[in-house]
Protein backbone atom coordinates (compact mmCIF):
# COMPACT_ATOMS: atom_id res chain seq x y z
CA UNK A 1 0.00 0.00 0.00
CA UNK A 2 1.28 3.46 -0.92
CA UNK A 3 2.87 5.64 1.56
CA UNK A 4 0.47 8.62 1.60
CA UNK A 5 -2.62 6.14 3.08
CA UNK A 6 -3.25 6.22 6.71
CA UNK A 7 -5.31 4.81 9.31
CA UNK A 8 -8.27 6.83 10.62
CA UNK A 9 -11.21 7.33 12.60
CA UNK A 10 -14.51 8.08 10.94
CA UNK A 11 -14.68 10.66 13.20
CA UNK A 12 -11.60 11.99 12.66
CA UNK A 13 -12.44 13.12 9.09
CA UNK A 14 -16.44 13.36 9.33
CA UNK A 15 -19.26 14.97 11.05
CA UNK A 16 -22.17 13.08 12.33
CA UNK A 17 -25.88 14.20 12.32
CA UNK A 18 -28.16 12.13 14.53
CA UNK A 19 -31.91 11.97 13.57
CA UNK A 20 -34.67 13.66 14.59
CA UNK A 21 -36.59 12.42 17.15
CA UNK A 22 -40.78 13.04 16.19
CA UNK A 23 -43.55 11.69 18.15
CA UNK A 24 -46.21 9.64 16.08
CA UNK A 25 -48.34 12.20 17.38
CA UNK A 26 -46.90 14.60 14.47
CA UNK A 27 -47.48 11.95 12.10
CA UNK A 28 -49.95 12.73 9.12
CA UNK A 29 -50.89 12.07 6.03
CA UNK A 30 -49.67 14.45 3.97
CA UNK A 31 -46.61 16.87 5.01
CA UNK A 32 -42.67 16.37 4.98
CA UNK A 33 -41.45 12.50 4.16
CA UNK A 34 -39.94 10.75 7.21
CA UNK A 35 -36.88 8.70 6.28
CA UNK A 36 -37.26 5.57 8.50
CA UNK A 37 -34.99 2.32 8.08
CA UNK A 38 -37.74 0.48 6.88
CA UNK A 39 -37.58 2.55 4.29
CA UNK A 40 -34.08 1.73 3.93
CA UNK A 41 -33.38 -0.17 0.40
CA UNK A 42 -29.97 -2.54 0.06
CA UNK A 43 -27.87 0.34 -0.79
CA UNK A 44 -30.62 3.62 -1.25
CA UNK A 45 -34.37 4.66 0.33
CA UNK A 46 -37.43 3.98 -1.08
CA UNK A 47 -40.27 6.43 0.25
CA UNK A 48 -42.62 4.60 -1.79
CA UNK A 49 -44.37 3.93 1.67
CA UNK A 50 -43.23 6.56 3.85
CA UNK A 51 -44.83 8.09 6.22
CA UNK A 52 -45.18 11.67 6.93
CA UNK A 53 -44.65 15.15 9.30
CA UNK A 54 -47.31 17.47 9.84
CA UNK A 55 -46.10 20.55 8.37
CA UNK A 56 -45.45 22.59 11.30
CA UNK A 57 -43.57 20.55 13.48
CA UNK A 58 -41.61 19.70 10.29
CA UNK A 59 -40.08 22.93 10.37
CA UNK A 60 -38.68 22.34 13.65
CA UNK A 61 -36.34 19.84 12.25
CA UNK A 62 -35.07 22.12 9.13
CA UNK A 63 -31.61 20.78 9.81
CA UNK A 64 -32.42 16.93 9.96
CA UNK A 65 -33.46 17.40 6.06
CA UNK A 66 -31.54 15.36 3.43
CA UNK A 67 -30.07 16.25 0.79
CA UNK A 68 -28.62 14.16 -2.31
CA UNK A 69 -25.91 11.89 -1.66
CA UNK A 70 -26.06 12.14 2.01
CA UNK A 71 -24.77 9.18 3.47
CA UNK A 72 -27.23 7.61 6.08
CA UNK A 73 -26.45 4.70 8.46
CA UNK A 74 -28.94 2.86 10.48
CA UNK A 75 -28.24 2.58 14.27
CA UNK A 76 -31.03 0.83 15.11
CA UNK A 77 -31.82 -2.75 13.55
CA UNK A 78 -31.55 -6.45 13.66
CA UNK A 79 -28.68 -8.35 14.39
CA UNK A 80 -26.84 -10.07 11.51
CA UNK A 81 -27.73 -12.56 9.62
CA UNK A 82 -31.16 -10.19 8.97
CA UNK A 83 -29.63 -8.08 6.48
CA UNK A 84 -32.85 -6.74 5.15
CA UNK A 85 -32.85 -4.30 8.56
CA UNK A 86 -29.53 -5.04 9.78
CA UNK A 87 -27.61 -2.32 12.51
CA UNK A 88 -24.83 -0.72 11.00
CA UNK A 89 -26.69 -0.33 6.86
CA UNK A 90 -25.46 2.12 5.33
CA UNK A 91 -27.35 3.85 2.32
CA UNK A 92 -26.73 6.60 -0.34
CA UNK A 93 -29.88 9.13 -0.23
CA UNK A 94 -31.36 9.31 -3.72
CA UNK A 95 -32.80 12.01 -5.53
CA UNK A 96 -36.62 10.74 -4.71
CA UNK A 97 -35.68 11.30 -0.85
CA UNK A 98 -34.27 14.81 -1.03
CA UNK A 99 -35.87 16.88 1.54
CA UNK A 100 -37.41 14.46 3.95
CA UNK A 101 -36.27 14.40 7.43
CA UNK A 102 -34.16 12.25 8.92
CA UNK A 103 -35.38 9.97 11.86
CA UNK A 104 -33.92 9.07 15.24
CA UNK A 105 -33.05 6.01 14.45
CA UNK A 106 -30.70 6.89 11.89
CA UNK A 107 -27.05 8.64 11.59
CA UNK A 108 -26.19 11.00 8.91
CA UNK A 109 -22.30 10.86 8.48
CA UNK A 110 -21.06 14.35 6.64
CA UNK A 111 -17.53 13.95 4.80
CA UNK A 112 -15.16 17.21 5.68
CA UNK A 113 -14.54 18.16 2.36
CA UNK A 114 -11.17 19.11 2.26
CA UNK A 115 -10.39 15.46 3.89
CA UNK A 116 -12.63 12.75 2.74
CA UNK A 117 -15.05 12.49 -0.33
CA UNK A 118 -18.44 11.83 0.66
CA UNK A 119 -18.76 8.76 -1.93
CA UNK A 120 -15.82 7.22 -0.84
CA UNK A 121 -16.93 7.25 3.01
CA UNK A 122 -20.41 5.59 1.65
CA UNK A 123 -18.45 2.81 0.34
CA UNK A 124 -15.91 2.90 3.46
CA UNK A 125 -19.07 1.56 5.15
CA UNK A 126 -20.36 -0.66 2.47
CA UNK A 127 -17.59 -3.46 3.59
CA UNK A 128 -17.77 -6.36 4.96
CA UNK A 129 -15.16 -4.69 7.57
CA UNK A 130 -17.98 -2.42 8.64
CA UNK A 131 -20.40 -4.40 8.56
CA UNK A 132 -19.02 -6.77 11.41
CA UNK A 133 -17.55 -3.91 13.39
CA UNK A 134 -21.02 -2.46 13.73
CA UNK A 135 -22.70 -5.80 15.34
CA UNK A 136 -19.91 -5.85 17.30
CA UNK A 137 -20.12 -2.35 18.24
CA UNK A 138 -23.77 -2.66 19.03
CA UNK A 139 -25.44 -3.10 22.21
CA UNK A 140 -29.30 -3.91 22.82
CA UNK A 141 -31.74 -6.96 23.47
CA UNK A 142 -32.03 -9.98 21.11
CA UNK A 143 -34.81 -8.57 19.14
CA UNK A 144 -33.39 -4.92 18.52
CA UNK A 145 -29.36 -3.55 18.02
CA UNK A 146 -28.42 0.01 18.87
CA UNK A 147 -25.32 0.79 17.82
CA UNK A 148 -24.58 4.58 19.40
CA UNK A 149 -23.13 7.24 17.44
CA UNK A 150 -19.77 7.50 19.90
CA UNK A 151 -18.99 3.72 18.62
CA UNK A 152 -19.30 4.46 15.13
CA UNK A 153 -17.42 7.24 14.99
CA UNK A 154 -14.71 5.09 16.45
CA UNK A 155 -14.65 2.96 13.28
CA UNK A 156 -10.85 2.67 11.43
CA UNK A 157 -10.12 2.21 8.04
CA UNK A 158 -7.43 3.13 5.39
CA UNK A 159 -8.14 6.60 3.88
CA UNK A 160 -6.08 7.34 0.89
CA UNK A 161 -5.40 11.20 -0.43
CA UNK A 162 -8.42 13.43 -1.36
CA UNK A 163 -7.22 12.41 -5.32
CA UNK A 164 -7.45 8.85 -5.10
CA UNK A 165 -10.67 8.93 -2.89
CA UNK A 166 -12.70 10.39 -5.49
CA UNK A 167 -10.80 8.51 -8.46
CA UNK A 168 -12.43 5.15 -6.32
CA UNK A 169 -15.20 6.76 -6.02
CA UNK A 170 -15.96 7.57 -9.35
CA UNK A 171 -14.91 3.55 -10.33
CA UNK A 172 -17.67 2.18 -8.05
CA UNK A 173 -20.16 5.06 -7.88
CA UNK A 174 -19.81 4.39 -12.09
CA UNK A 175 -21.26 0.94 -11.49
CA UNK A 176 -24.01 1.77 -9.17
CA UNK A 177 -25.07 5.13 -11.38
CA UNK A 178 -25.37 2.30 -14.06
CA UNK A 179 -27.25 0.05 -11.53
CA UNK A 180 -29.45 2.77 -10.51
CA UNK A 181 -30.49 3.90 -14.74
CA UNK A 182 -31.28 0.66 -15.15
CA UNK A 183 -33.15 0.58 -11.96
CA UNK A 184 -34.86 3.74 -13.10
CA UNK A 185 -35.70 2.49 -17.20
CA UNK A 186 -36.91 -0.59 -15.78
CA UNK A 187 -39.28 1.26 -13.39
CA UNK A 188 -40.64 3.63 -16.35
CA UNK A 189 -41.17 0.17 -18.25
CA UNK A 190 -43.00 -1.38 -15.43
CA UNK A 191 -45.41 1.42 -15.14
CA UNK A 192 -46.18 2.05 -19.03
CA UNK A 193 -46.76 -1.43 -19.12
CA UNK A 194 -49.41 -1.58 -15.80
CA UNK A 195 -50.47 1.98 -17.68
CA UNK A 196 -51.32 -0.67 -20.99
CA UNK A 197 -52.87 -3.55 -18.97
CA UNK A 198 -55.40 -1.43 -16.68
CA UNK A 199 -56.61 0.52 -20.10
CA UNK A 200 -57.18 -2.59 -22.06
CA UNK A 201 -58.24 -4.95 -19.34
CA UNK A 202 -59.48 -3.05 -16.15
CA UNK A 203 -60.81 0.39 -17.14
CA UNK A 204 -61.84 -1.50 -20.93
CA UNK A 205 -60.48 1.83 -22.22
CA UNK A 206 -60.43 0.56 -26.00
CA UNK A 207 -64.00 -0.81 -25.75
CA UNK A 208 -65.50 2.01 -24.91
CA UNK A 209 -64.30 4.46 -27.08
CA UNK A 210 -64.99 1.94 -30.26
CA UNK A 211 -68.53 1.89 -28.62
CA UNK A 212 -68.64 5.98 -28.77
CA UNK A 213 -67.67 5.83 -32.93
CA UNK A 214 -63.67 5.38 -32.68
CA UNK A 215 -61.69 4.04 -35.13
CA UNK A 216 -58.74 2.88 -33.36
CA UNK A 217 -57.20 3.46 -30.06
CA UNK A 218 -53.33 4.10 -28.74
CA UNK A 219 -51.11 0.78 -28.07
CA UNK A 220 -53.74 -1.63 -29.40
CA UNK A 221 -53.18 -3.16 -33.01
CA UNK A 222 -55.85 -2.22 -35.52
CA UNK A 223 -56.91 -5.93 -35.46
CA UNK A 224 -56.99 -6.26 -32.07
CA UNK A 225 -59.35 -3.30 -31.93
CA UNK A 226 -61.82 -4.09 -34.72
CA UNK A 227 -62.41 -7.51 -33.07
CA UNK A 228 -63.49 -6.08 -30.12
CA UNK A 229 -67.22 -5.90 -28.76
CA UNK A 230 -68.93 -2.37 -28.57
CA UNK A 231 -70.56 -2.99 -25.07
CA UNK A 232 -70.10 -4.48 -21.44
CA UNK A 233 -72.16 -7.11 -20.04
CA UNK A 234 -72.23 -7.82 -16.03
CA UNK A 235 -70.43 -10.33 -14.18
CA UNK A 236 -68.82 -11.28 -11.13
CA UNK A 237 -66.71 -9.16 -11.38
CA UNK A 238 -68.50 -5.91 -12.73
CA UNK A 239 -69.26 -4.94 -16.41
CA UNK A 240 -66.82 -6.62 -18.43
CA UNK A 241 -66.49 -6.70 -22.61
CA UNK A 242 -68.87 -8.83 -24.13
CA UNK A 243 -67.67 -12.23 -25.51
CA UNK A 244 -65.27 -12.41 -22.43
CA UNK A 245 -65.58 -13.80 -19.47
CA UNK A 246 -64.48 -14.81 -15.74
CA UNK A 247 -62.54 -17.80 -14.52
CA UNK A 248 -60.18 -18.92 -11.62
CA UNK A 249 -56.42 -18.64 -11.55
CA UNK A 250 -56.26 -22.20 -12.37
CA UNK A 251 -57.40 -21.19 -15.51
CA UNK A 252 -54.75 -19.23 -16.13
CA UNK A 253 -52.50 -22.45 -16.27
CA UNK A 254 -51.05 -25.41 -14.14
CA UNK A 255 -50.48 -24.05 -10.40
CA UNK A 256 -47.65 -26.03 -8.44
CA UNK A 257 -47.58 -25.16 -4.83
CA UNK A 258 -43.64 -25.39 -3.69
CA UNK A 259 -41.86 -27.40 -1.14
CA UNK A 260 -38.65 -27.43 0.76
CA UNK A 261 -36.37 -30.43 0.75
CA UNK A 262 -34.88 -31.88 4.44
CA UNK A 263 -32.79 -28.80 5.14
CA UNK A 264 -30.92 -31.52 7.86
CA UNK A 265 -29.87 -33.52 4.78
CA UNK A 266 -26.48 -30.90 3.23
CA UNK A 267 -26.55 -33.25 -0.15
CA UNK A 268 -29.99 -31.63 -1.10
CA UNK A 269 -28.01 -28.22 -1.62
CA UNK A 270 -25.77 -26.79 -3.64
CA UNK A 271 -25.64 -23.65 -6.65
CA UNK A 272 -27.23 -26.11 -9.14
CA UNK A 273 -31.31 -25.21 -9.21
CA UNK A 274 -32.53 -21.89 -8.13
CA UNK A 275 -34.74 -22.49 -5.12
CA UNK A 276 -37.03 -19.29 -4.93
CA UNK A 277 -37.94 -17.89 -1.27
CA UNK A 278 -39.76 -14.67 -0.15
CA UNK A 279 -36.78 -12.51 0.35
CA UNK A 280 -36.38 -13.10 -3.51
CA UNK A 281 -38.81 -11.46 -4.41
CA UNK A 282 -39.10 -8.30 -3.34
CA UNK A 283 -38.74 -5.23 -5.72
CA UNK A 284 -37.93 -7.53 -8.71
CA UNK A 285 -39.79 -8.13 -11.45
CA UNK A 286 -38.16 -11.14 -12.51
CA UNK A 287 -36.10 -13.32 -10.28
CA UNK A 288 -32.48 -13.33 -11.99
CA UNK A 289 -30.84 -14.53 -8.78
CA UNK A 290 -31.69 -16.56 -5.38
CA UNK A 291 -30.56 -16.51 -1.69
CA UNK A 292 -30.67 -20.65 -1.79
CA UNK A 293 -30.03 -23.02 -4.10
CA UNK A 294 -30.74 -26.74 -4.32
CA UNK A 295 -28.69 -29.45 -5.51
CA UNK A 296 -29.65 -31.73 -8.55
CA UNK A 297 -30.43 -34.43 -6.13
CA UNK A 298 -32.05 -32.07 -3.63
CA UNK A 299 -34.59 -30.99 -6.96
CA UNK A 300 -34.78 -34.39 -7.95
CA UNK A 301 -36.56 -35.51 -4.59
CA UNK A 302 -39.12 -33.41 -5.33
CA UNK A 303 -39.24 -33.05 -9.30
CA UNK A 304 -43.05 -32.09 -9.81
CA UNK A 305 -41.66 -29.27 -8.11
CA UNK A 306 -40.06 -28.00 -11.04
CA UNK A 307 -41.08 -24.56 -12.87
CA UNK A 308 -39.98 -23.26 -16.35
CA UNK A 309 -38.78 -20.09 -16.92
CA UNK A 310 -41.70 -17.47 -17.29
CA UNK A 311 -44.02 -19.25 -14.64
CA UNK A 312 -45.50 -16.23 -12.12
CA UNK A 313 -44.78 -17.12 -8.72
CA UNK A 314 -47.15 -15.30 -6.30
CA UNK A 315 -46.32 -15.28 -2.31
CA UNK A 316 -49.35 -16.72 -0.70
CA UNK A 317 -47.82 -17.00 3.28
CA UNK A 318 -46.41 -14.06 5.69
CA UNK A 319 -45.84 -11.39 3.18
CA UNK A 320 -48.43 -12.26 0.72
CA UNK A 321 -49.21 -10.74 -2.83
CA UNK A 322 -45.46 -10.42 -4.00
CA UNK A 323 -45.73 -11.76 -7.69
CA UNK A 324 -42.39 -12.09 -9.64
CA UNK A 325 -41.64 -14.13 -13.14
CA UNK A 326 -38.83 -16.56 -12.62
CA UNK A 327 -36.18 -16.30 -15.57
CA UNK A 328 -35.10 -19.86 -15.46
CA UNK A 329 -36.12 -23.39 -14.61
CA UNK A 330 -36.59 -23.15 -10.78
CA UNK A 331 -38.40 -25.17 -7.81
CA UNK A 332 -39.85 -22.53 -4.70
CA UNK A 333 -40.86 -23.23 -1.24
CA UNK A 334 -44.15 -23.51 0.25
CA UNK A 335 -44.84 -20.39 0.56
CA UNK A 336 -45.41 -19.58 -2.89
CA UNK A 337 -47.91 -20.44 -5.38
CA UNK A 338 -46.55 -20.98 -8.63
CA UNK A 339 -48.50 -20.40 -12.46
CA UNK A 340 -47.48 -22.14 -14.99
CA UNK A 341 -49.48 -20.58 -17.96
CA UNK A 342 -50.65 -23.16 -20.44
CA UNK A 343 -50.30 -22.29 -24.22
CA UNK A 344 -52.42 -19.26 -25.37
CA UNK A 345 -52.35 -17.37 -22.17
CA UNK A 346 -49.54 -14.50 -22.10
CA UNK A 347 -47.01 -14.59 -19.28
CA UNK A 348 -47.27 -11.27 -19.11
CA UNK A 349 -51.31 -11.00 -18.86
CA UNK A 350 -50.67 -13.39 -16.17
CA UNK A 351 -48.02 -11.36 -14.16
CA UNK A 352 -49.95 -8.22 -14.46
CA UNK A 353 -53.29 -9.58 -13.43
CA UNK A 354 -52.15 -11.34 -10.18
CA UNK A 355 -50.38 -8.65 -9.01
CA UNK A 356 -53.59 -6.61 -8.76
CA UNK A 357 -54.65 -9.67 -7.02
CA UNK A 358 -52.24 -8.35 -4.36
CA UNK A 359 -55.21 -7.16 -2.02
CA UNK A 360 -57.34 -9.72 -2.57
CA UNK A 361 -54.89 -12.37 -1.31
CA UNK A 362 -54.32 -10.46 1.54
CA UNK A 363 -57.90 -10.53 2.47
CA UNK A 364 -58.49 -14.32 1.85
CA UNK A 365 -55.43 -15.30 3.59
CA UNK A 366 -55.66 -17.30 7.17
CA UNK A 367 -54.23 -16.64 9.90
CA UNK A 368 -54.98 -13.52 10.87
CA UNK A 369 -53.16 -9.79 10.16
CA UNK A 370 -49.66 -11.37 10.91
CA UNK A 371 -49.70 -14.53 9.47
CA UNK A 372 -51.33 -14.89 5.52
CA UNK A 373 -52.05 -18.28 4.21
CA UNK A 374 -53.59 -18.67 1.12
CA UNK A 375 -53.33 -22.44 0.40
CA UNK A 376 -53.41 -23.72 -2.99
CA UNK A 377 -56.77 -24.62 -3.70
CA UNK A 378 -58.28 -21.17 -2.71
CA UNK A 379 -55.74 -19.16 -4.54
CA UNK A 380 -56.39 -21.53 -7.52
CA UNK A 381 -59.75 -20.57 -7.30
CA UNK A 382 -59.58 -17.02 -7.36
CA UNK A 383 -61.68 -15.04 -10.22
CA UNK A 384 -59.92 -13.12 -13.02
CA UNK A 385 -60.92 -12.32 -15.75
CA UNK A 386 -60.64 -14.06 -19.26
CA UNK A 387 -60.42 -12.18 -22.35
CA UNK A 388 -60.28 -13.44 -25.92
CA UNK A 389 -57.24 -15.21 -26.55
CA UNK A 390 -56.76 -12.81 -29.98
CA UNK A 391 -56.80 -10.20 -27.56
CA UNK A 392 -54.34 -11.68 -25.16
CA UNK A 393 -52.36 -12.70 -27.98
CA UNK A 394 -51.86 -9.15 -29.63
CA UNK A 395 -51.09 -7.85 -25.89
CA UNK A 396 -48.65 -10.43 -25.68
CA UNK A 397 -46.84 -9.07 -28.47
CA UNK A 398 -47.23 -5.58 -27.00
CA UNK A 399 -45.35 -6.48 -23.81
CA UNK A 400 -43.41 -8.54 -24.61
CA UNK A 401 -40.46 -6.12 -25.80
CA UNK A 402 -41.10 -3.75 -22.39
CA UNK A 403 -40.23 -7.04 -20.54
CA UNK A 404 -37.40 -8.23 -22.55
CA UNK A 405 -35.36 -4.84 -21.68
CA UNK A 406 -36.45 -5.38 -17.88
CA UNK A 407 -34.75 -8.89 -17.97
CA UNK A 408 -31.83 -7.68 -19.51
CA UNK A 409 -31.64 -4.53 -17.40
CA UNK A 410 -32.18 -6.96 -13.99
CA UNK A 411 -29.32 -9.53 -15.66
CA UNK A 412 -26.75 -6.71 -16.85
CA UNK A 413 -27.29 -4.94 -13.31
CA UNK A 414 -26.25 -7.97 -11.37
CA UNK A 415 -23.25 -8.65 -13.42
CA UNK A 416 -22.20 -4.88 -12.72
CA UNK A 417 -23.24 -5.49 -8.91
CA UNK A 418 -20.75 -8.26 -8.46
CA UNK A 419 -18.03 -6.28 -10.41
CA UNK A 420 -18.63 -4.02 -7.78
CA UNK A 421 -18.52 -6.38 -4.90
CA UNK A 422 -15.42 -7.46 -6.65
CA UNK A 423 -13.76 -4.40 -6.49
CA UNK A 424 -15.01 -2.78 -3.45
CA UNK A 425 -12.63 -4.55 -0.67
CA UNK A 426 -9.34 -4.15 -2.80
CA UNK A 427 -9.71 -0.65 -4.08
CA UNK A 428 -10.48 0.21 -0.39
CA UNK A 429 -7.49 -1.74 0.52
CA UNK A 430 -5.26 -0.28 -1.74
CA UNK A 431 -4.57 -3.99 -3.01
CA UNK A 432 -6.00 -3.03 -6.50
CA UNK A 433 -5.64 0.65 -7.72
CA UNK A 434 -8.02 2.51 -9.66
CA UNK A 435 -5.77 2.07 -13.32
CA UNK A 436 -5.99 -1.50 -12.59
CA UNK A 437 -9.74 -1.45 -11.50
CA UNK A 438 -10.51 0.58 -14.72
CA UNK A 439 -8.61 -1.78 -16.94
CA UNK A 440 -10.46 -4.92 -15.31
CA UNK A 441 -14.03 -3.03 -16.13
CA UNK A 442 -12.80 -2.62 -19.54
CA UNK A 443 -11.69 -5.94 -19.99
CA UNK A 444 -14.84 -7.77 -18.21
CA UNK A 445 -17.60 -5.27 -19.94
CA UNK A 446 -16.43 -5.06 -23.74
Amino acid sequence: MAGEWKTVALGDVADTRNGAGIKQDFFDDTGVPLARVSNFTSDSINMTDCVHVDAGHARHWESHRLKHGDVVVATVGSWPPNWSSVVGKAVRVPCTAVGAIQNQNTCCVIARPTISDQRFLFYVLRIDAFVSYAANAAGGSANQARLPVANLKRYTFSLPPLPEQRAIAGVLGALDDKIELNRRTSRTLEKLARAIFRAWFVDFEPVKAKAAGARSFPSMPQETFDALPTRLVPSELGPIPEGWSVGRVADFGDVICGKTPPTKNPENYADDVPFITIPDMHNQVFVTDTGKKLSHTGANTQAKKFIPAKSICVSCIATAGLVVITSARAQTNQQINTVIPRKGISPYYCYEALSLLGDEIRAGGSGGSVLHNLNKSNFSALNVLLPMKDVLSHFDGVLSPLFETILANQKESRKLAEMRDYLLPKLLSGEVRVADAELFLEKTTS
